[in-house]
């Protein structure tokens, strides 16, 4: 994978983390977890975050272009996930997204 494309999955994944947590009010419930791993052959990110309670995550849609869960619907966003998924799909990458209540992570 080149190396932009590796930049662009992990700051598109970090940005919507603290976008998610950006609507959480009470900041001790704001958690941010990231790790890295990496041998000579592959290298793996892990970030989960917490998501605002009743927040209404569509899977199905997530990685639609246009689609969003921001209260604040920017022309920008919605791309993101969709720029993720192509950079995926041109590549020997996997992604995978797993939702826990109140919680979402991003496990490349």
């Amino acid at each position: 994978m080149k190396t932009l494309d590796l930049i662009s999955l992990f700051s598109n994944a970090i940005d919507n983390a603290i976008e998610a947590l950006d609507c959480i009010q009470d900041t001790d419930d704001r958690i941010l977890n990231i790790a890295l791993d990496c041998d000579p052959l592959d290298y793996q990110f892990i970030i989960t975050n917490t998501i605002k309670e009743g927040h209404n995550l569509n899977l199905d849609l997530l990685f639609t272009d246009g689609y969003t869960t921001k209260v604040n619907k920017k022309q920008d966003h919605g791309k993101g996930l969709v720029i993720m998924k192509n950079i995926i799909s041109n590549t020997m990458a996997s992604l995978k997204l797993i939702y826990i209540t109140l919680s979402f992570s991003i496990n490349h």
